[in-house]
């Protein structure tokens, strides 16, 4: 079984050694059915392992926030 950071289960065809992912389109970080800029907000907040505006929302304001910080500008 796969589940995402929730403990949610992921829909999956096991065939061998192979898994596709048939519940989440491809680009749909955020698991909504929408491929947009806020999917690109989530996988970048997960990959900098936090919420880098720290409004507890993680929305496209965290894009600007993770850009500064991956360019040094805090």
């Amino acid at each position: 079984m796969l589940a995402n950071n929730s403990a949610e289960e992921i829909e999956a065809t096991w065939v061998g050694d192979s898994v596709t992912i048939t519940s989440i389109a491809p680009g749909d970080g955020n698991g909504d059915s929408n491929i947009n800029a806020l999917d690109v907000t989530k996988v970048d907040s997960i990959i900098a392992g936090l919420n880098a505006n720290q409004a507890g929302n993680i929305n496209a304001l965290n894009i600007a926030k993770i850009e500064r910080i991956i360019a040094g500008l805090g």
